[in-house]
């Protein structure tokens, strides 16, 4: 084996070894959400299921997550194949919140589902803070809704397009509390279960993020729910 080749192999597994026992960081100074956030949860009842059950949001939803991408990714988790009803929000100057697009309707798998945002739609505002909401609807006609939100920042120095594929700048990402950016990425990574690694990593320290002062019992369900999915679903 070459030189080279065994060195990159090196960098790459200290990369790996590094951000499985950092993971990620929330921003310095948390926001916590709006009202509009705090809606979540089974609407009716949904087969009985208790909330994170059936759906949960894979993003920071105790606080307001942040991104560099002006298209950012949305990721969530259903136990099930579930009709899944999408929406993307931004707030206004006033505080309240107008749709951005079209509803979007997709068939979820049962595990982790991702969405970019359909390319004909304009890129989101830098500095503007968004609402995104996925919503389960039950076989009943009942429904499980799940909200997030996030504010789109300034990309700081040393992280440029010419890193985003690399295992450094995942870390530099989650270690710099921009969740969106580092989980989007660390799904990319699916060779000899890097990508496994990564997702757990990282869906384990968002979970233990959001416990700090949020000791309800819905948050406790989410935390739990979460490190179920970083235990279970990540490959």
């Amino acid at each position: 084996m070459h030189t080279k080749t065994i060195l990159s192999m090196i960098t790459i597994f200290l990369s790996l070894s590094t951000l499985a026992q950092a993971g990620y960081v929330p921003p310095t100074s948390q926001k916590p959400p709006s009202d509009y956030s705090r809606s979540t949860g089974i609407r009716s009842g949904c087969q009985n299921q208790k909330p994170g059950e059936m759906l949960v949001i894979v993003a920071p939803q105790t606080y307001v997550g942040e991104t560099t991408s002006v298209l950012p990714q949305f990721t969530w988790w259903t136990a099930v194949p579930s009709a899944i009803d999408f929406r993307l929000f931004e707030f206004t100057a006033d505080g309240e919140v107008k749709k951005i697009g079209k509803p979007m309707q997709i068939q979820s798998v049962a595990g982790i589902n991702r969405l970019s945002l359909p390319a004909g739609q304009p890129p989101l505002t830098v500095g503007q803070k968004y609402l995104w909401q996925v919503a389960l609807r039950c076989p009943s006609g009942e429904y499980i809704l799940e909200r997030a939100e996030f504010k789109v920042v300034p990309a700081p120095s040393g992280l440029n397009q010419d890193e985003l594929k690399s295992l450094d700048a995942i870390e530099r990402y989650a270690q710099r509390g921009f969740w969106y950016d580092a989980f989007s990425e660390s799904l990319l990574v699916s060779t000899s279960g890097k990508s496994g690694k990564l997702c757990s990593a990282l869906i384990s320290s968002l979970a233990a993020s959001e416990a700090p002062g949020n000791e309800g019992s819905s948050t406790n369900n989410r935390q739990k729910s979460l490190e179920e999915i970083s235990r279970d679903w990540c490959f």
